[in-house]
C-alpha cells in the first residue's frame, strides 16, 4: 500500500499486518480501506482475490489463501478492548463476512481493525491469473 493520500500511520500499519499474513502459495496483493469518525478509526486489511483470464475458469475470482499471526496482529497494539471472530456473513448486506476483528489503541487511535478471510467483492481483483501466458499480473 503506498499511495500518498492516505496517512503514514495508515501506510505502517497495513505493511505490518501484509507482514504477518503467511501465504499458503503466492500472496495476492494486500489491500487496505478505513474509515474514520469523530472516536473510532475502522480499517480493514485484506488479500485481494485472483481472476483467472483463458481457460476453462475465464473471469472466475479465487482468494488467496494465508494464515495469520494473530498474537503478531494483538502485538501491534498498545492496547486491547476487544478481539472478535464473525464465522460467517450476518446477511445479504455484510460485505465484510468471516473476519477478525480487534478493537484497542493503535499508536493513539482508537481502532478496530478488521481482517476478512477473502476480500470483499466490492473491491477489483488485485491480481491476475492470465492462463494463456501462464503468469501472474498484479493490478495493484
Amino acid at each position: 500500500m503506498s499511495n500518498s493520500s492516505h496517512p503514514e500511520w495508515l501506510t505502517r500499519l497495513a505493511e505490518s499486518v501484509a507482514a504477518i499474513m503467511h501465504a499458503h502459495d503466492v500472496l495476492s496483493p494486500v489491500g487496505c480501506h478505513y474509515h474514520q469518525d469523530d472516536e473510532l478509526c475502522e480499517v480493514m486489511v485484506f488479500a485481494s482475490q485472483t481472476e483467472v483470464y483463458g481457460g476453462r475458469r475465464d473471469g472466475k475470482r479465487f482468494p488467496s489463501r494465508f494464515t495469520l499471526d494473530v498474537q503478531g496482529l494483538m502485538g501491534l497494539f498498545n492496547s486491547i478492548e476487544a478481539v472478535e471472530w464473525q464465522a460467517l456473513r450476518h446477511d445479504q448486506e455484510d460485505d465484510v463476512g468471516a473476519h477478525l476483528a480487534i478493537v484497542g489503541d493503535y499508536q493513539g487511535r482508537r481502532l478496530c481493525l478488521r481482517i476478512p478471510s477473502k476480500a470483499p467483492e466490492c473491491f477489483d481483483a488485485g491480481r491476475i491469473a492470465n492462463v494463456l501466458e501462464g503468469r501472474f499480473i498484479n493490478m495493484w
